[in-house]
């Protein structure tokens, strides 16, 4: 059975995912025609590994014999000034979702639902790897970092 404490957390993170699955289609389809630099591929697949992320949660959630409270998905912006714009736009939530998934992980401990734990674990390494990519890819088109 799933802790109701962490029932919640789990929702709005499984919300966060489909935000987060919209606001990188929505960076894509900026990008779409001008292709920088191959960020277009890269944003889809961004994008549809968000869509992965809800839907493991939810998996997780109907398994525990949870129940699965989606609300409406915020429109994310559509038009980026530049690609370095847009990749700091990406960082910062890249920053908000490692947060969130940190708070969620901590959430999960003080209730001592373990088995939400070895899930969030995963996630966790993988939020790593995608702030790591995240950085790298932001800092190489900052302005400082092209200009001598």
């Amino acid at each position: 059975m799933l802790r109701k404490t962490v029932q919640p957390a789990l929702n709005e993170r499984t919300n966060r995912e489909y935000f987060s699955f919209e606001f990188y289609l929505s960076m894509a389809a900026s990008c779409e025609g001008k292709n920088p630099r191959g960020f277009t591929k890269w944003l889809k697949v961004q994008s549809a590994g968000e869509t992965k992320h809800g839907m493991k949660i939810s998996g997780y959630i109907f398994d525990r014999n949870g129940t699965i409270m989606l609300h409406g998905i915020d429109q994310p912006l559509a038009d980026f000034t530049s690609p370095a714009e847009l990749f700091r736009q990406a960082l910062e939530h890249q920053q908000k979702a490692t947060a969130s998934m940190t708070k969620l992980f901590e959430l999960s401990n003080e209730d001592n639902d373990y088995p939400a734990q070895i899930v969030l674990q995963r996630f966790n390494k993988e939020q790593g790897e995608e702030d790591k990519t995240t950085i790298g890819i932001a800092e190489q088109l900052r302005p400082s970092a092209i200009l001598p």
